[in-house]
């Protein structure tokens, strides 16, 4: 069985769906406003896989029946619009939390799955939300995005000659860099 997990009007994921269906593969396709209505996650995390599985439109699936994964899911999640603003970044935020997790846990083939120790903020985040987490007494880590050497020699050493340097497209994985190497 293949899940997708997509937007509705995503192309690639609406025709991966239609091509599979037709060669007789069994698909659920789930929309990300699906997510917090229609889908039951029950994930035991400390135990196997077997116990864990998900609903969707009251059929379920076990996880030990999934063999693949598509996500297409960008963007914030869909919540309830009569909620406050807080409360809704609250919900998106573990939301995504729990999707990033269990794409990570899942044993099967996962498309888009993503990085392991890329944890890169959600691109919903807002200055309001990362005032909050300094104000709980959280301390965010110093934050650079420079072209310029000079500028980005000077925040090393700022830093104490040691820093995780990754490019802003995400597409090549962090590294941590330290001393006069680095």
């Amino acid at each position: 069985m293949v899940v997708i997990l997509s937007h509705q009007n995503d192309l690639c994921a609406l025709l991966t769906y239609k091509h599979l269906r037709r060669r007789g593969a069994e698909v659920f396709f789930i929309e990300d406003s699906q997510l917090l209505t229609t889908i039951e996650l029950n994930w035991v995390l400390a135990r196997s896989h077997a116990s864990s599985f998900l609903t969707v439109s009251s059929y379920k699936v076990p996880f030990a029946n999934i063999s693949g994964i598509l996500a297409r899911m960008h963007g914030p999640i869909k919540t309830d619009p009569e909620l406050n603003q807080h409360d809704q970044e609250y919900i998106r935020h573990e939301t995504h939390a729990a999707l990033m997790g269990l794409l990570h846990d899942l044993n099967c083939r996962v498309i888009n799955r993503p990085s392991p120790g890329v944890m890169g903020r959600p691109i919903f985040t807002n200055r309001d939300q990362v005032g909050c987490v300094t104000q709980c007494g959280f301390k965010l880590p110093a934050t650079l995005v420079t072209s310029s050497y000079e500028s980005a020699s000077r925040f090393y050493d700022c830093c104490g000659r040691i820093a995780i340097l990754r490019s802003t497209s995400g597409q090549i994985p962090w590294r941590l860099i330290s001393g006069t190497e680095g």
